[in-house]
């Protein structure tokens, strides 16, 4: 019940100006471009990722202030669902990423950061 409430804060706040799937995968056809469209790209992508995680992380942190780093990250992770290897560079996110949303072209009209949740969660899911 409390993953279901953080995530529901997390994806599901609404904002004035929602960025949109449609919007990063226009910003991510240039992404072979030296173009600012491109830096806009990488940077959403990566930034929404850092925020989820961290957003996550505060509070798991706020609810058991005891937690060394390792069982904060273990139960960040098991809140999200996502669980990615360390190796895992931020290029790749975004190539997660893009696929996804050139897998799934009738969902792009949702919020991008929602798509990045899903998106990941499918690419990278917690072992039960």
């Amino acid at each position: 019940m409390k993953r279901l409430a953080l995530l529901l804060c997390l994806l599901g706040a609404p904002l004035s100006a929602q960025i949109a799937g449609n919007d990063i995968a226009a910003a991510c056809d240039h992404i072979k471009e030296a173009d600012v469209r491109a830096g806009y790209c990488i940077g959403y992508i990566a930034g929404a990722w850092e925020g989820m995680k961290r957003g996550t992380a505060q509070v798991v942190m706020l609810s058991d202030p005891g937690k060394t780093a390792a069982e904060v990250d273990a139960s960040t992770n098991a809140l999200l669902g996502i669980c990615m290897p360390v190796e895992v560079e931020h290029s790749q996110i975004v190539d997660v990423f893009l696929k996804y949303l050139d897998d799934t072209p009738s969902q792009r009209h949702f919020p991008a950061r929602s798509l990045l949740h899903s998106a990941l969660l499918d690419a990278f899911p917690c072992r039960k």
